[in-house]
């Protein structure tokens, strides 16, 4: 079977026999076959599947309205069971094909999750479990292999390895586009207690998110191992479809060479992370808190147009002070209905008593619309003031100059004339930066803005 082959030489593969069931709409069919499955470096998760003991689906309905599902569980070779463990994408075309094809039609499809288990193991329990990850990459430049990196934080003890052939490797990553692996991370418990490797994926995937923050880069993770006790043999893997193709080019801003200088400033990681999952020095919730570092991770990629992503920088920064404005009850100068009773009629009463010709009135009454929020300004001036920024008065009109002719003229400009439209750029990932660091909760100081000088050279 060669289908697989078509995606590359596999970090890991499998090879075995294997029961599915498809389901689509009213139409379900259970059948065996033999299969292949392998997790590539590139963060593909591919699995092709042979049925051998079922008719060829010609009374297969295939449904628009509905997402077709896809059990399967395999017995690998060399002594794994595979199991898929949530919903599953495939290719429905060998599907249309198969009646006229003149062998079993092949099944190809990607898995979120696979779970692969030694047959003879019988503990689902693990000490500690060791992930693979992508897209993480040192703050130095690669001219040596960096540190390790050892941290205690939320009741964990994290080390972060680079792989052999670190330098070599991220070095081509920009050619690349951020799809090999660069590091291993084990993580077990302080307390020493036991854990499933799905318990420790949930403690790895909100580690990410600050991780994330500090390098600037979508770090993801390829697949998980427990290990035996006893001989320290891999017993248990659970393998992830790994989508950093979103943010292909974030690796632009680490240093993969002497002369570069990282576009994320240098900061205490472990200061960050322990910040970071201390609840009480929160100034948004985790959740929203996650969701605004992955929006910053996409706005570091400068590899399409820079306007565009500008743009998004720009609003990521409005967007961190709508969200602060909102749980510090500052998104309104005035509370919207006083300002429907008391203030709006009168303005439409004046607006109409005017001499200008009705679509104007109109368009003057419809711009009242939003008068009792608080502007993009004051509430970025009420973050800087609460959180800790250190942004003088021009700094803020700088950052409101930059998004207000990226909206309405798509372009770069600002009172600061002696900087480049890039410079405009890197100081709004710069303000995403430091704004996000306090808002999770980092009380240490922040590397200041270098004016007049690119980070990457």
């Amino acid at each position: 079977m060669k289908s697989i082959e078509q995606f590359g030489k596999p970090m890991i593969d499998y090879e075995g026999v294997a029961e599915a069931e498809f389901k689509d709409n009213n139409t379900a069919l259970s059948f065996k076959g033999y299969f292949q499955a392998a997790q590539f470096d590139s963060g593909r998760l591919a699995i092709s599947l042979v049925p051998t003991d079922v008719q060829r689906p010609r009374r297969m309905t295939i449904g628009g309205d509905t997402n077709p599902q896809l059990s399967f569980q395999g017995q690998d070779l060399n002594g794994w069971e595979l199991e898929t463990i949530e919903p599953l994408f495939f290719s429905r075309l060998s599907w249309l094909l198969a009646p006229i094809a003149e062998h079993p039609s092949h099944l190809d499809f990607g898995a979120g999750y696979i779970l692969a288990k030694q047959k003879t193991t019988a503990n689902n329990t693990y000490r500690k479990a060791k992930f693979v990850l992508s897209n993480f990459l040192w703050h130095d430049n690669q001219d040596d292999e960096p540190e390790p990196l050892t941290l205690c934080v939320n009741g964990l003890r994290v080390a972060i390895d680079p792989l052999e052939e670190y330098s070599n490797i991220a070095r081509r990553l920009v050619q690349t586009k951020g799809i090999e692996p660069t590091a291993s991370l084990c993580i077990e418990k302080l307390d020493g207690s036991e854990a499933q490797l799905f318990e420790f994926k949930e403690d790895l995937e909100e580690l990410l998110v600050p991780l994330r923050l500090v390098t600037g880069n979508f770090v993801d993770w390829y697949f998980g191992e427990g290990t035996s006790e006893r001989d320290g043999k891999t017993i248990a893997r659970i393998h992830k479809y790994v989508a950093t193709n979103r943010y292909s080019n974030t690796v632009t801003f680490r240093p993969t060479r002497s002369s570069q200088i990282s576009l994320v400033p240098k900061l205490d990681l472990n200061e960050l992370i322990e910040a970071y999952f201390d609840p009480r020095n929160q100034g948004l919730d985790h959740a929203t808190l996650r969701e605004l570092i992955h929006y910053f991770t996409n706005a570091c990629d400068d590899s399409s147009f820079l306007e565009s992503r500008g743009l998004l920088a720009s609003t990521l920064t409005e967007l961190i002070s709508a969200k602060y404005a909102a749980v510090t009850t500052m998104s309104e100068f005035i509370p919207k209905p006083v300002f429907d009773v008391r203030i709006r009629p009168s303005v439409v009463s004046t607006i109409n008593a005017t001499e200008l010709i009705g679509k104007h009135k109109q368009h003057l009454t419809n711009q009242l619309q939003g008068a009792f929020r608080t502007t993009f300004r004051q509430k970025l001036r009420n973050m800087v003031s609460e959180v800790g920024l250190t942004l003088n008065r021009d700094e803020v009109s700088r950052i409101v100059n930059i998004r207000n002719h990226l909206v309405h003229e798509g372009t770069y400009r600002s009172d600061f004339e002696s900087g480049s439209w890039y410079e405009d750029y890197q100081f709004m990932i710069w303000i995403n930066f430091i704004a996000l660091c306090r808002l999770s909760g980092y009380k240490g100081d922040l590397p200041e803005y270098p004016s007049g000088r690119l980070f990457t050279v």
